[in-house]
């Protein structure tokens, strides 16, 4: 019998061993790394192990650009929702959907800071070899202006304009990437954007290819261009000598002392928009009149608005899917044709 009890236990120092090797075994579990989440690389709030890992050379990737526009900061009260990829035609574009739920953080000056979104799409530009266009469409949520859209469209031309060269250049290493994201940080940016819409473009398109001729039809979409915002149309006019012209007159109302800044390039943008849906227009003649004085006369004919623009109007306009994924880029025409700018009332009472 004392033989079986001193089978059945161990010695001291066989005790101290298993012990030891559970000890050892417990530890290794724990400490195993494999088994810890991963720390993210941030650097100013990027990600940069996963900027690195999901560029592409192709916008129609979709797992990696999602990829990209995720591993990108977004202020605070900021969610992303959907991504829309254009690939089907030129210009190639993605179209990131968010959702506003607060105010706090993207506010400046009362107006939505377009800042953020301008260095992210600098940084998908410069990790998507093939991307034209960017368009950051924010739907409002937070109870105050529900239901409005604020879009901000990037291009690549933008893009390179803000860091002065070709932004895939930066995308060969992390110290590269980092170093544009110092640039972009250290440059101001914009535009920032107010309450109000910009362009609804779905209503616009239900325009798309209504008779020239017909005058309700056209006098109702010419109120929904941005110079009908901001002047009230006092005709619209159809001119078919050897081009069909659009002439629209704008009626000014100057009191003594004060004067008006003409906006070419929201004139030029309207024009953009009227030659999209239009395909038989070939020009546009705008006239601010006040009394017996006129402004304006000359006709902005299709070629010009496209060397403008710097894009084919007509492929623009060729579908619904085209023409709002495209057309947000003329948030940031600019015309600035080297005529008179200022009108004065003194100068229209000469």
């Amino acid at each position: 019998m004392r033989n079986v009890l001193n089978f059945k236990k161990p010695a001291f120092w066989v005790i101290v061993l298993v012990v030891m090797a559970t000890a050892g075994l417990v530890f290794a579990f724990t400490t195993d790394s494999k088994h810890e989440p991963p720390v993210p690389n941030l650097y100013r709030g990027y990600s940069i192990d996963a900027l690195m890992d999901n560029k592409t050379p192709y916008v129609g990737n979709n797992g990696k650009v999602i990829g990209l526009i995720d591993a990108m900061p977004l202020p605070a009260g900021i969610i992303r929702d959907t991504v829309e990829l254009q690939t089907n035609y030129l210009p190639y574009g993605i179209t990131i959907n968010y959702i506003l739920n607060d105010y706090s953080n993207v506010l400046v000056n009362g107006a939505i800071s377009g800042e953020a979104f301008y260095r992210n799409a600098i940084m998908l530009f410069s990790l998507i070899d093939n991307v034209d266009v960017i368009n950051c469409k924010i739907a409002d949520k937070t109870g105050q202006y529900d239901g409005a859209l604020y879009v901000l469209p990037y291009s690549r031309k933008m893009a390179e304009e803000v860091v002065g060269e070709d932004v895939r250049s930066f995308a060969g290493s992390t110290n590269t990437l980092k170093n544009l994201i110092d640039r972009i940080n250290n440059t101001p940016l914009g535009p920032n954007l107010g309450t109000d819409t910009f362009y609804d473009f779905s209503l616009l398109y239900s325009y798309k290819n209504i008779s020239i001729s017909d005058s309700n039809k056209v006098r109702e979409l010419v109120s929904q261009l941005q110079y009908a915002k901001e002047l009230p149309i006092e005709r619209i006019e159809l001119k078919s000598e050897n081009e069909e012209i659009l002439r629209i007159d704008y009626r000014m109302n100057l009191t003594s002392g004060q004067e008006y800044k003409v906006n070419h390039s929201k004139m030029m943008a309207d024009a953009v928009i009227l030659f999209a849906l239009l395909d038989n227009l070939d020009a546009v003649e705008y006239n601010l009149i006040q009394e017996d004085y006129g402004y304006g006369g000359v006709p902005l004919t299709r070629e010009q608005a496209e060397q403008v623009l710097g894009a084919d109007i007509g492929s623009l306009g060729k579908t619904e899917e085209a023409f709002l994924s495209g057309m947000p880029i003329i948030a940031n025409l600019q015309w600035n044709p080297d005529i008179m700018n200022i009108i004065t009332y003194e100068h229209i009472m000469r």
